[in-house]
């Protein structure tokens, strides 16, 4: 059986290979124009809809207020931006978050619905072209075309405003039509995330609270039991909410079979999944990298349990470096677990 994404593969080739074939003659009409993979469909006649939006306000206000959004923003991500490089040389080495979680498009990032996220980013791109055609017309700039992009299904809108008046136009109002677009997303964004948290999520409550769980190392013990996108509601005596002081708090033996709830598709199942801290990497150059293998759970650092966090904390603080110690590590092999104990002596990191 075909599946949706060979579907969606045979689909785009095909859209492909017609504009291919067809750009010939898409480019001696009038409306249509192959702008690489995307068809832009231009409408010269149905211009005036912008004269008729840019006549309900004939206020110039939120054409100068945009430079200052867009300006304040700039600076802001620029900020940010720098912090977080400044926190990348403060924190520790950890698992990568996958490229696809940065890219913020619907059918890439698997958070975001692909009939939703395809509405919303064909919506913010059709708010966003015609506040610069609005904003071009307000200030008596000549608009030569509006229209609409398409990729198989539309995918935004364009406005195209007289290059030549656009290039003869001040500076002032050339910012205010480049800042206009931009602005009215923010703006939109803004008030959708204060309906968000103020209208929305008050009144949803969670039916099985507990923690989501966001990425599964394929090494853990419970790869292929627990899976992404899956919410983890109880572990041994802790439920909700209160998953997360398991971390923490936890007295359970490691290695020891733990009853867990845990939600996916709608559908809660209980399942037997050993406890303990999970190592998921080791660093190169230190002790642990030739002697520890990533997957196990930790039970013990000398004669001392590893419970959770805290005690691992405790008896890593209490080795001093050049100290001989022994490691015991719990593997879940196909049929059982299996310990296994390594010799390693400590390091310091500043050396």
């Amino acid at each position: 059986m075909i599946s949706g994404l060979e579907i969606a593969i045979l689909l785009i080739v095909a859209w492909i290979v017609i504009l291919t074939a067809l750009s010939g003659r898409i480019a001696k009409t009038k409306n249509f124009q192959v702008y690489g993979p995307f068809l832009m469909i231009k409408a010269v006649k149905n211009r005036g809809i912008l004269d008729r939006v840019s006549r309900v306000n004939g206020s110039k206000l939120f054409s100068k207020i945009s430079v200052v959004i867009v300006l304040a923003f700039l600076i802001g991500g620029i900020v940010l931006l720098l912090y977080e490089s400044y926190l990348a040389t403060q924190i520790k080495e950890v698992v990568s978050v996958p490229l696809t979680e940065y890219i913020v498009l619907p059918g890439i990032n698997k958070d975001i619905p692909l009939l939703y996220g395809s509405v919303a980013l064909v919506f913010s791109v059709v708010v966003h072209e015609l506040m610069h055609g609005i904003t071009a017309r307000k200030h008596g700039l000549p608009v030569s075309s509006v229209g609409a992009l398409f990729f198989i299904i539309p995918i935004g809108a364009f406005v195209e405003p007289e290059q030549e008046a656009m290039m003869a136009a001040d500076p002032v109002v050339r910012r205010r039509i480049f800042a206009a677009g931009p602005s009215i997303n923010i703006i939109i964004a803004l008030i959708s995330f204060l309906i968000l948290v103020f209208l929305l999520m008050p009144s949803v409550h969670a039916y099985y609270p507990g923690i989501y769980v966001q990425q599964v190392a394929s090494d853990s013990p419970v790869s292929g039991v627990i899976l992404p996108g899956s919410e983890l509601v109880s572990f041994g005596n802790y439920g909700g909410n209160n998953i997360i002081n398991e971390l923490q708090n936890s007295t359970i033996l490691p290695g020891t079979m733990t009853s867990a709830g845990i939600l996916s598709g709608g559908v809660l199942k209980e399942q037997e999944i050993p406890a303990g801290l999970v190592v998921l990497g080791t660093l190169k150059g230190y002790p642990a990298y030739n002697t520890i293998i990533p997957g196990g759970i930790i039970a013990d650092i000398g004669s001392t349990p590893i419970y959770n966090q805290t005690s691992l904390t405790n008896a890593l603080d209490s080795i001093p470096p050049d100290t001989a110690v022994s490691i015991t590590m719990i593997y879940d092999t196909s049929s059982s677990l299996t310990y296994n104990t390594v010799n390693l002596t400590t390091a310091s990191k500043y050396d």
